[in-house]
Order: C-alpha cells, then structure tokens, then sequence
C-alpha cells in the first residue's frame, strides 16, 4: 500500500495510524510463511492481538492485501478531512503617489509712500522806493508858471516796494511701475511608494520526495 500526502506532518499522521493497527510489510511477513517448515500459530495470534477487536485477520495474503486496502481507505479519509481548509485570501495592496500643487508665499516687495521736507533757496532782485525830499535854495524872478503853482494845494508821493511772492508748483518727476512676472519651472518628484508582493512556491514535488524518503 502506498499513501500520497500533500506535506511531511499527513506523511508522518499516515504512518502513525498504520503503525497503530499494525500493518506489517507483505513481503517479508510471507517469506517468513514461506520459509518456515512449520506454521507457528503464534504469528498469528500475536498479529490478532495488535490489532483493535473489530478487525479480522485471516493468515492468507489476499486477506492481508486486502486489510491493508482496507487501511489505506481510513488513511485517505484522514488525509482528505486535513485537506479540507478553509479558502483563504491575501490582499495584495499597491500605493500610488499623486503630485499636486499649492501655493506658498516666497517673499514680496513693500512699496512705502510718505512726505519728506527738505529746504531751499531762491535768489531774486527786488526794488523799493523811497521818497527823498532835497531843498536847494534858489533866487530868481518868478515866471508865469511859477504863479500858475502859486496856490494852495496837496502833492502826495507814494513810495512802493516789490515782495517776494512764493508759489509752488507739484510736478511728476518720477513713475514707479510696480510688475509682477510669473516664470514656470519644472521639478521632478523623487518620492517612494509600497505594494504587498506575493510570491507561490509549489511543494508538491518536494513533499513527494519526502513523503518517499519514509
């Protein structure tokens, strides 16, 4: 009889339950029938005391072959209910890096208006008159335009003088043009992402090798 399992433990599960209703190897157990001159009835009863109560044991060879079916029908049953696992699934799971972008203040210029005084000079020619009164003593005989001015009368003089008059002009002397250029670039991203590997290693032909090696 010969018992295919599907790892080392069924193997070693499949030779203790043989080992446990004391199964024999064929061959040798007939050479030693054939070789002796005599049945001892002894190997027989002694092989009907190893086994459980429900077994029969019969001394021909077709018996034993066919207990020893019998036997590797309960083992493939051992091994078929083990075998019977329950499905199970390993999630293979995989990240993925999205770029996106956002906008941050880097700097800025602050522009500051504001009044500032500062002195000045101008140098300009003004003229003033004066009323100057001079007597100069005459003798001569009076015309007739002397008489003619011969009468009471008022004479007024008027003195005048020029004043600095200040006016201020505002003028644009300077524009300050405020721009703002945008320049693009481009930036590679190093970044590291993770994914679940699963990797399937058959041991069927390792198992067959050790389960043969019992």
């Amino acid at each position: 009889m010969t018992v295919h399992t599907n790892n080392m433990q069924q193997a070693l599960d499949a030779s203790n339950i043989l080992d446990d209703y004391g199964a024999v190897d064929v061959n040798e157990f007939e050479s030693k029938i054939s070789g002796s001159t005599a049945y001892d009835s002894s190997i027989t009863s002694d092989y009907n005391n190893t086994l459980p109560a429900d077994v029969e044991v019969n001394t021909s060879n077709a018996a034993l072959l066919s207990g020893s079916a019998d036997l590797n029908t309960g083992s493939d049953a051992v091994i078929s209910d083990e075998a019977n696992l329950d499905t199970e699934s390993i999630p293979v799971i995989k990240e993925t890096i999205h770029v996106g972008k956002r906008s941050v203040a880097t700097g800025g210029v602050r522009f500051r208006s504001r009044i500032i005084e500062r002195p000045v000079e101008e140098t300009i020619r003004l003229r003033q008159e004066r009323v100057e009164v001079d007597r100069t003593p005459v003798n001569r005989v009076a015309t007739e335009a002397d008489f003619a001015n011969f009468q009471e009368g008022t004479i007024e003089v008027t003195e005048s003088a020029e004043v600095p008059v200040v006016s201020k002009e505002a003028r644009v002397v300077e524009e300050v043009n405020v721009n703002l250029n945008t320049q693009e670039r481009e930036e590679v991203i190093r970044d590291t992402v993770r994914s679940t590997e699963v990797t399937a290693e058959d041991l069927t032909e390792t198992d067959r090798r050790n389960s043969g090696n019992i």
